[in-house]
């Protein structure tokens, strides 16, 4: 287990349920309003799971687990990433914070045992999505940006209308809302673009951005 997850784990016992483990170690780490957003994603999650056919099990374990590295300070984990071993990009060198769903990833299989691949790619691009998205990543996606806050999400209400249609739509209402605000992005993830590209082939084959 790497040092970083051991340090901010050990004193840390865990019930079995992630339900409670979940929030109850951010709140141990003094992140109340990071648990009360994951409690907001696993609803989200398990109800679009359960409408898109994915495995409700799977999409709960993400979302619970989504943002569990974030009780590692953001300064430290660009050097946490690196003693992973974990690949980065260019744009997370430039931006770690961008590094927390590959952490979460780390905490989720080193501390909560989790083994499912699909799920924790899941949570590795939560934040950007990518190319090639599973249901099961686009089910996190989609469950994560609906349970932003208010003030930070002024695309909720249209995003929430377009998952009425398909998950997809919903996805695509989000992936557009941010790459027409890409200038205000600190870096341009380049998983994000992918995912962009990818999708504007089905709903904006015309653009030109």
């Amino acid at each position: 287990m790497p040092d970083f997850v051991t340090s901010l784990t050990a004193d840390f016992t865990l019930t079995g349920d992630l339900s409670v483990d979940a929030p109850a170690f951010l709140r141990h780490h003094g992140l109340a309003g990071i648990a009360d957003h994951v409690e907001r994603v696993a609803a989200q999650a398990g109800q679009i799971a359960d409408r898109v056919g994915v495995d409700r099990a799977a999409a709960l374990t993400a979302a619970w687990l989504h943002d569990i590295s974030l009780v590692l300070p953001a300064v430290e984990m660009l050097s946490a990433a690196e003693s992973a071993g974990l690949e980065l990009l260019p744009a997370e060198r430039q931006a770690p914070g961008m590094l927390h769903g590959k952490l979460s990833a780390i905490f989720a299989q080193q501390f909560f045992a989790v083994t499912d691949p699909q799920v924790l790619a899941a949570m590795r691009c939560h934040t950007t999505l990518r190319a090639g998205a599973t249901l099961l990543d686009r089910v996190l996606f989609a469950a994560d940006k609906l349970s932003w806050d208010p003030e930070h999400a002024p695309y909720r209400h249209e995003m929430a209308a377009a998952l009425d249609e398909s998950l997809n739509r919903a996805v695509w209402c989000f992936l557009d809302w941010g790459w027409q605000r890409r200038g205000q992005m600190a870096v341009i993830h380049p998983w994000f673009r992918a995912a962009y590209v990818e999708m504007a082939r089905q709903f904006a084959p015309v653009r030109r951005d």
